[in-house]
């Protein structure tokens, strides 16, 4: 949060999976209170930590929301996005995750799009891994980090 896109990227995420969340707190309240947790430097929650299991956590908190905004015909710029810096990082490095090894390979002699649908199938995700424009779209977004 103390870099300058940090506040805008949170409250742009929230926006844009708001229709996806049932029921519960008004949304412009949450994400307040999402920002201020995040911006409390006494919770020193380090990215890497963060970043830890992620294979776990993507499908649970990225991808349901992805797919049902898909399925509706909405744009998800945004997960999009996430979703391409994630796997960009697994091609440099991959933290602690029970699939790191799997991440890796995804990589190797394969290009963008076609790193990003193997990992969108470590994921579980075969049905978005399939998605050609999907894929097509995370791949456009990757930042070469090479």
């Amino acid at each position: 949060m103390d870099r300058p896109w940090g506040e805008r990227i949170v409250r742009e995420y929230a926006a844009e999976v708001a229709a996806t969340v049932p029921d519960g707190p008004d949304p412009g309240w949450y994400t307040d209170t999402l920002v201020r947790r995040f911006a409390n430097h006494a919770m020193r929650h380090r990215l890497r930590q963060i970043a830890m299991d992620g294979s776990l956590k993507l499908p649970e908190r990225w991808l349901a929301a992805l797919r049902e905004l898909r399925a509706a015909g909405r744009d998800a710029p945004v997960l999009e996005a996430t979703l391409a810096a994630w796997a960009g990082h697994t091609r440099d490095d991959v933290p602690d995750d029970p699939a790191a090894d799997r991440l890796r390979a995804a990589w190797p002699g394969r290009r963008d799009a076609e790193a990003v649908r193997e990992l969108l199938l470590v994921l579980g995700a075969s049905d978005l891994a399939d998605d050609t424009a999907l894929v097509t779209a995370v791949a456009g977004r990757l930042v070469s980090t090479r």
